[in-house]
């Protein structure tokens, strides 16, 4: 089985290694960082996330586009975290049969599946985490073992390294601190010297790093203050945590089996540390639902494949209604939030639906081997829904880009706000270097005025409604402004374009 899902999890990322048509802004930021330190440059003081990811990416052979390597990098990354996740597997469940639905899980969830196949760095953290519980091994349950010198000092290491990859890090260090001051606490033989060890490489680390890039200068630690926090905002959160796992009945068996839940949680207090702060940040930080969930997927995964096991091995039966409100909950929220991660197509919906009220049956009459094969298929569609649903994010402004890139010279002024632009006209390093673009801001008709304009110095404008689907432009009313070429395409029943434009 373990193989099988290997091969399966193989196959879908060979399949959608580069099924998307863009990356996301933020990719390109990431990118964009890449190449500097590439280049020899120091990294650029406005980007606001730690260096770790685009060091790793700057170092791509010269003959490979930064994007394909990003996406090669990715697939090597998942691979890596599917592999360490079998080992964390091992160390914590002797079944069997919770190791094979652990592992089905894990391919086919449709957070994890879908920030796997994008350049960001959420996947590589991930990696990092479950790396730090499989070194850690026992200690999580105060089991202590003797330590070499070794353990504490790849500890520090791991722990630098996700404090260099993503904030979150440092919730890395409380994961570590905590268990071992616990043990401490209690007089456990070893636990000292261990502390002390780990403690001391950390800082030898990481006052270096503080020095290089303080990271609590950074824009991040801003962004909280704007956010709204109302009742969509609660629900959204909470709908995303409910149905984080592809299918909607997570939380059916985890109440179901909540004493085994809470006793997987109690032996392993450093992940019991990590999953409370990742869910309190979350909180904190909605406008990142669902993406910040993927470090905290995979050790969420192992109690939830414990539970289902464990129920499923039981003979009691559950009450009905209970487990139609799960499937209900599930489609008033999408319907009234739209959530993009929850499957944003109407067919795909109903397919999904459709499952889960099989699911129901399979449950009730503890099926579960059908309950299964209904599961995998659920995961399957929901999965690939929302990367078909993201597949062609900002085509329009990237071929747009590209065309001008290519065939333009002069100065050329784009309103796209997403990087996409920004990384085909100024920071590729294929790009050609006859042309000169610089952001336009176009919130009203007069910002196209001829005045305007011509005191920009343009020869062309990109004008996109990928950010705004309203925007409308008069350019036949303008004789100064001449459409060379349009971008256009439909998708998810909106027409997104991007407009080449001549100043005469």
């Amino acid at each position: 089985m373990k193989r099988a899902v290997f091969v399966l999890f193989i196959a879908l990322h060979l399949l959608l290694l580069n099924i998307n048509a863009a990356e996301w802004g933020d990719s390109y930021r990431i990118l964009r960082a890449a190449e500097f330190l590439r280049d020899g440059r120091s990294y650029p003081a406005g980007e606001k996330r730690p260096p770790l990811y685009s060091a790793l990416l700057a170092m791509r052979p010269i003959q490979v586009d930064p994007v394909v390597w990003g996406r090669l990098f990715m697939f090597a990354v998942s691979i890596a975290a599917f592999l360490v996740f079998v080992v964390l597997l091992d160390q914590i469940s002797s079944n069997s049969r919770v190791k094979s639905l652990a592992l089905v899980l894990f391919a086919l969830n449709p957070v994890y599946l879908y920030w796997s196949v994008r350049v960001y760095a959420d996947v590589f953290f991930s990696l990092l985490v479950l790396l730090i519980f499989c070194v850690f091994g026992e200690t999580w349950s105060m089991r202590h073992k003797t330590w070499s010198y070794a353990k504490p000092l790849f500890l520090a290491v791991l722990t630098i390294l996700c404090i260099m990859t993503r904030f979150e890090g440092y919730f890395v260090f409380l994961t570590v601190l905590v268990p071992l001051s616990l043990g401490v606490a209690k007089k456990k033989v070893g636990f000292l010297r261990d502390l002390v060890s780990y403690l001391t490489p950390l800082l030898a680390l990481y006052v270096p790093y503080v020095l290089y890039r303080n990271p609590f200068t950074s824009k991040y630690l801003d962004e909280p203050a704007g956010r709204v926090y109302d009742i969509k905002m609660l629900v959204t959160y909470m709908a995303s945590l409910l149905f984080l796992f592809g299918f909607v009945h997570a939380a059916f068996f985890v109440i179901q089996r909540f004493r085994g839940v809470r006793s997987y949680f109690s032996k392993n207090v450093g992940i019991a540390v990590f999953v409370f702060l990742e869910l309190a940040l979350i909180l904190v930080w909605p406008a990142a639902v669902p993406r910040l969930f993927v470090p905290i997927i995979p050790l969420l995964l192992i109690p939830l494949s414990e539970s289902i096991v464990a129920y499923f091995s039981e003979s009691s039966k559950p009450k009905t209604l209970w487990l139609l409100v799960l499937p209900l909950g599930y489609l008033l929220v999408q319907l009234y939030l739209r959530l993009q991660f929850l499957v944003n197509i109407k067919y795909a919906l109903i397919a999904v639906f459709v499952c889960q009220l099989v699911i129901i049956g399979l449950i009730y009459f503890k099926k579960y081997t059908l309950f299964l094969w209904v599961l995998g298929c659920s995961l399957l569609i929901w999965s690939l829904s929302v990367i078909w649903t993201h597949k062609d994010l900002y085509i329009s402004i990237k071929e747009a880009s590209v065309y001008a890139a290519e065939n333009l010279t002069g100065v050329v002024g784009y309103n796209d706000v997403s990087s996409v632009s920004d990384w085909y006209l100024n920071e590729n390093p294929n790009r050609a270097t006859g042309i000169k673009s610089v952001y336009f801001n176009y919130s009203k008709k007069g910002d196209l005025g001829e005045e305007n304009i011509r005191a920009k110095g343009f020869n062309y404008i990109l004008m996109t409604n990928e950010h705004n689907t309203d925007t409308i432009l008069d350019i036949e009313k303008r004789p100064y402004l001449q459409q060379v070429k349009e971008f256009s395409f439909y998708i998810n029943g909106k027409t997104f374009w991007t407009k080449v434009i001549k100043v005469l």
